[in-house]
Parts: C-alpha cells; sequence; structure tokens
C-alpha cells in the first residue's frame, strides 16, 4: 500500500448548533451542552430528502473516543432503470438506487466536522449544507 492510498483528504467545517429563536427559552433550558446535544441528534442518522430523486443519508455512528464521532453521510439515488425478465420474455422499467459516501468525524470537543473530500460526491461544502438541513429536521421534530 502506497502513502496516497492511506491519504485520506478532509475539509475542516466548524459545525456548531444554533438556537432558533422561536424555541431559545426551551433550547437554553437543556441540561446538556450544545456539541452533546449535537451528538445526540446525529444518533438519530438524520437525513434529507432534496428531491424525488435524491435522499441525503446518514449511517450509524460510532464513537471513537469521548470527543470523536465517526459516520458516514451521502447521497442515495433513485434511477429508471430496465430490466429484462426471464419469466414474461419482456424488458421491465424499473427504479434503481444507487449510493454513495464519505467518511466524516466529527469532534464534539472543539466543534469540528472533518468531510473527506472524494470525487464521486457532491464537494464537501455542498455536503456540509445538506447535513445541515438534515441536523435541523431533526431539530424541528
Amino acid at each position: 500500500m502506497t502513502e496516497a492510498d492511506r491519504t485520506l483528504k478532509v475539509f475542516l467545517f466548524r459545525m456548531v448548533l444554533e438556537p432558533n429563536l422561536k424555541h431559545q427559552k426551551n433550547f437554553a433550558e437543556l441540561s446538556i451542552s450544545r456539541p452533546e446535544l449535537l451528538a445526540k441528534i446525529l444518533q438519530f442518522s438524520p437525513r434529507y430528502l432534496h428531491d424525488d430523486k435524491k435522499i441525503y443519508l446518514t449511517s450509524k455512528v460510532s464513537t471513537i473516543d469521548e470527543n470523536g464521532l465517526y459516520f458516514k453521510f451521502g447521497v442515495q439515488r433513485i434511477k429508471k432503470g430496465v430490466f429484462f425478465d426471464e419469466k414474461l420474455k419482456d424488458f421491465i422499467e424499473s427504479d434503481k438506487s444507487d449510493a454513495d459516501y464519505v467518511h466524516c468525524f466529527y469532534d464534539t470537543k472543539r466543534q469540528l466536522l472533518a468531510i473527506e473530500k472524494k470525487s464521486s460526491t457532491d464537494t464537501p461544502k455542498s455536503l456540509a449544507a445538506k447535513l445541515a438541513i438534515a441536523i435541523d429536521s431533526v431539530k424541528k421534530k
């Protein structure tokens, strides 16, 4: 294995949980810190339905140490596809699904999110924005 094979290129983002002004009173009354709350929200594996053809998903979160969380974040794409049915002897149109993901690490103490740079997925900046939307959808529930 070469050095390039072992290297994981990442982008760093500051990920801080901000209260919604309408619910600020309730947010302040919580008995845990904002980073701890964000870690708990990530445990729910948030998702974001972008449109009928794309769903952004968070995998199960693994705890690395007292401050580190590891998870995968990616997109599932629904595409029209065709397959041949041997019994019917006909071509059938159906939905096919494929997915791609990046590795993510969140340091709760420093509130830093590392997102892998991978050419087959959206840019890390775009993925960070989609993750923020997914997290926000969990906060609203």
